[in-house]
Formats: structure tokens, sequence, C-alpha cells
């Protein structure tokens, strides 16, 4: 029996894995001292760091806005520091005043998750409201709020993953089954009732029409277990729908794994907003993340099996997969655009002393480099850890991050971007 089996067993496997977070962590940010955050000037300025006290203070996913049409508001989640999980700590849901930096609560969600929050987002029509995701006596749903008056104007009968810009119509998964096949991005409030089934008929991806609430199962997990093998050979499950910046189109990944495998693996499929004309775009290498570069084009990371990973680029009308040739972009990490310009920003896991890395660069000039440091408090990891998911205005200027640099605690970090991208 190995040493680690010996402590394992000894003083249990949390308590050591708590040890193990504490001494990593010490040793860590002895060496970085005062360089826990570092901010490259030529590029960015810090603008706000938005934080609180025995609070953990957090937007979401990278590909959302959090940054009201006008500019005056900022949405967070607040938890208490010792939460764990959607089913035992509900979250507050609000903004931050841009101008004097206080925090404004809204409501409170059940219906949350340590990676993508409860999907909460702006209204794309309504500019002052918002849509979060919750859970009720019924079930999972979405919710509109005005923010001003706290009041919810709109309950819709299902949870949301992503909405058409003209708020005609949302996409869905099933979310506990999610956080069953993937902690950290679904939610645990309801039992899976598909969890005996290794690619159910009856469940996958759901449209929902926004303005009757009538619900229609576009593609079921049983349906895409087929076109990959025998459906009971993998189980089956589905993240990242993500829709097309003109609403025509969507993309979501198909993710499969052998029982009891850490292993997975998954196909990159493209279709219409209706459900129609699927189409596979990646199945050999494993899919990571994504983002729109515009209605036809989007950038993906992937990774080989052999455990290269790389940047790429897939035209949507003509399926050519182009890979990005640049070493410096050969971790994975989260892509953006910024704006409408040839610039994207993307960051990394945590590297040498635990540090993550937030990168610029520019596909027509294959030019890269880093423009920001946070350390990623290693005390936080699993389901709690902290990527940093950078995500950008619309108008390209300002970059949002979750970031754990300090205080053992989830915090936001905005910073201007200061160079003219073009």
């Amino acid at each position: 029996m190995s040493i680690k089996s010996i402590l394992k067993k000894t003083i249990g496997a949390e308590r050591l894995s708590n040890m193990k977070g504490q001494v990593f962590h010490i040793a860590c940010k002895a060496k970085l001292g005062t360089k826990a955050l570092e901010i490259d000037n030529q590029y960015l300025e810090e603008k706000k760091l938005i934080e609180f006290p025995k609070y953990h203070t957090f937007r979401g996913y990278y590909d959302l806005n959090y940054l009201s049409a006008d500019k005056t508001k900022f949405l967070v989640h607040r938890l208490p520091i010792n939460a764990n999980n959607n089913k035992d700590t509900s979250c507050e849901i609000g903004y931050i005043d841009m101008m004097t930096g206080d925090f404004r609560k809204v409501a409170e969600t059940h219906a949350w998750c340590w990676q993508q929050g409860s999907r909460l987002r702006w209204h794309p029509v309504e500019h002052n409201c918002i849509i979060f995701n919750d859970a009720d006596q019924d079930g999972y749903c979405a919710k509109i709020v005005d923010v001003d008056s706290g009041k919810c104007v709109q309950k819709i009968p299902s949870p949301l993953y992503d909405v058409t810009p003209d708020f005609g119509y949302g996409l869905t998964l099933n979310y506990s089954r999610l956080q069953r096949l993937r902690p950290g991005y679904g939610y645990n409030f309801f039992d899976d009732a598909t969890k005996n089934e290794s690619a159910p008929q009856n469940d996958g991806i759901w449209q929902i029409n926004l303005n009757n609430n009538s619900k229609k199962l576009l593609f079921s997990l049983g349906e895409l277990a087929q076109k990959v093998d025998s459906p009971e050979k993998y189980i089956h499950y589905l993240n990242h729908i993500s829709v097309s910046p003109d609403g025509k189109n969507f993309f979501f990944f198909h993710i499969y794994k052998e029982k009891d495998s850490k292993n997975w693996k998954t196909v990159l499929y493209l279709s219409d907003i209706n459900g129609e004309n699927l189409k596979s775009l990646e199945e050999t290498d494993r899919v990571s993340h994504y983002c729109w570069c515009n209605n036809d084009e989007i950038m993906v990371t992937c990774r080989k099996e052999n455990g290269e990973e790389y940047y790429c680029l897939f035209n949507l009308k003509s399926g050519v997969k182009t890979i990005i040739d640049n070493q410096d972009l050969s971790t994975d990490g989260h892509p953006n655009r910024i704006g409408q310009t040839a610039w994207y920003l993307t960051d990394t896991y945590p590297l040498k002393y635990s540090c993550q890395k937030i990168k610029m660069f520019n596909l027509s000039e294959k030019y890269v480099v880093t423009v920001a440091s946070f350390y990623h408090d290693y005390r936080l990891r699993g389901e709690k850890r902290c990527d940093l998911h950078p995500s950008i205005t619309p108008d390209g200027r300002l970059v949002s991050v979750d970031t754990t640099f300090q205080n053992g605690r989830r915090s936001v970090a905005l910073m201007n971007i200061k160079m003219e991208c073009n």
C-alpha cells in the first residue's frame, strides 16, 4: 500500500486533500509575494475589484455579457463563504452599481452551480430585466425579473441555457443529468430522473417557444447515441449550447464516456434553431471551449488523443476546419472575440505557482501577448475551482474575470482594454 493510500485511510481523503491544498497555497503565495495579481498596463488597466467579506462573488460562464446596456449595472451572484451546493444554499442574484460599487440584491435562486452560475444574463429585448434559472415546487424554471422593482414579470416553466437575440426561442437540457455527469455545470436541487438510462429517448436538446412556453424535443440522447455506437456502450449527456449572434443557428456538445471512466469523448454539432440540418463539425478530437467569431465561423479549443491541445476555426457554411498554428495557443482556454475586431482574448488554467494567464492575440498577425496573471487559490478546487472565464462587453472595451487571487474567496475583476484593437 502506498503512503498516499495509508494517509487517506488514516486521516480521510477529504482531510488529506484539504491539507494538501493548504500546503500548496502557502508555498505558492510565499513564492509570489505581492505578485498574486499582475496586469500589463500597456494593454489593460484595472477598473474595479468586486468583492465582499464573507461572500463568494462571481459572474458565471464566459459566453454571457453581465454589463447593462447603459453600462451602469454589472450582474453578479453572491454566496456565503461556506456554501457547497445549490441543494443546501440559495444564491443571491443582483448587480453592482458601477458608480458606487454597492451591491443591490434583486432575487435568490436554488438553481446555481460553481462554473456557470444560474445562466444569469440581461434580457436581450427588455433592457431593465434579467433572466436566470431557479427551482420551485414544480421543478426547474427560468425567471425574468425587473431589476428596479425586483418583481418577477415572467416565469418560464423550464430552465434556459441560451436564448435567441429576439427572445423568440430558448434552448435547454437536463440540468440534473448534467450535474450528475459533469459536476459543477448543472444543478442537483432535483434528482436526475434519467440516472438509470445511458441514452434516454425522451431527453436531450429542447426548444422552448418563449411566446407561449411550448416545449419541443429537437434531438434526443438516444438518437445522438446511435450515431456514435450502440446506445448502451456509453453514458451520454449534453453541454455548451450556444446560439449564433443572429439567432438562426446553434451548436452544442454531445459528450459520452464509458461507465466509471474519467475519460470522455465529444461530438460538436451544428443545427438551425428549429432542429433541422444537423451537422457534425468535429468527431475525432475532443472539443472543450468555444466562441462565435461571427454568424458563419466559430473558434474552438480541442484536445488530441495524445494530449496535444490547440485552437481552431470552423467555417460553418463549408465545414472546413483550420487549425491555428501558434505555439502560444497550445494549452486549453476560454476564447472570446474583442468586439468586431481581429483580436481575441483567452485564458489558461493554473500554470507555474498556480497562476492563470490572460492572453490577447490577433489571428491575422499570429501575435500572442500575455496581458495579466492571477493567482488561483489551490484550496478551492474540484467543483469549487475558479477558472478566469474572461468575458468581454459587446463594445470590446471591458474585460471581466472571476478570480480567487486573494482572501480565499471568489471576487470579480473588471479591466478596461487600453489598446486600440482593429
